[in-house]
């Protein structure tokens, strides 16, 4: 009978000593898992202030792709206007340059403008 208490108790012992380990096991388990969700939060909060940033990024890229646009509309325009301008221009100053001189045909004046002209001409 002896014997049977004492192999009972022995079992009892391994058996406690088994649980005791199931605990520290859990307990360290659970430690770690503790750390891998406090890490998993970490990464998150990262992740999502990254992702806010190129939302941010994506709506800069946005306007500064309209105002390119818009800029070069401008220029466009801008160009046009130079161009019909300068035709404009060109068309009204070679017509007083031809009326001014028909009216400086008999005149020393249109030698002197003449002169003048040249002398540009070769300066270029």
């Amino acid at each position: 009978m002896e014997q049977r208490i004492e192999e009972t108790r022995k079992r009892d012992k391994d058996h406690a000593s088994k649980l005791k380990q199931t605990v520290v096991d859990l307990s360290s388990s659970s430690v770690i898992h503790k750390k891998d969700c406090q890490i998993a939060l970490s990464q998150h909060k990262i992740m999502k202030k990254k992702l806010s940033k190129l939302e941010n990024l994506e709506v800069f890229r946005t306007k500064h792709i309209e105002a390119i646009m818009k800029a070069t509309e401008a220029l466009a325009l801008g160009q046009q206007h130079d161009q019909m301008f300068t035709k404009e221009d060109d068309v009204e100053a070679k017509e007083a340059y031809d009326s001014g001189e028909q009216e400086c045909d008999s005149s020393s004046e249109f030698d002197d403008m003449k002169n003048i002209e040249s002398q540009l001409e070769n300066r270029n």
